[in-house]
């Protein structure tokens, strides 16, 4: 909103009217711009996700991109995950005896 009309008003004045720090204009607007620094990692994660069909948790993310592409902190994979959207769960059907 800003954006478009500090073309015909001054930015101070904008963010006066919207009471909005200046600080906080700037960084949202270069936070907006930026790439997104864990796009590698959300990319492994999705594939092996889905080439696992969904049954496999964050420790064995995290194994296999410890052996096959690189480190990663097991925090990091398991809030990638957990925005990945919803997760199967399945159980194991045991027999009665």
């Amino acid at each position: 909103m800003i954006d478009e009309l500090r073309t015909t008003y001054p930015v101070p004045g904008l963010l006066q009217v919207l009471d909005m720090a200046r600080s906080v204009y700037y960084y949202w607007r270069t936070r907006l711009t930026a790439d997104d620094k864990y796009a590698d990692v959300k990319e492994a994660i999705r594939t092996l996700f889905h080439a696992h069909e969904g049954r496999c948790g964050y420790r064995r993310i995290h194994a296999l991109l410890e052996r096959y592409i690189e480190y990663y902190n097991h925090r990091r994979i398991k809030k990638r995950l957990k925005n990945l959207g919803p997760v199967e769960y399945w159980t194991q059907v045991l027999k009665v005896a």
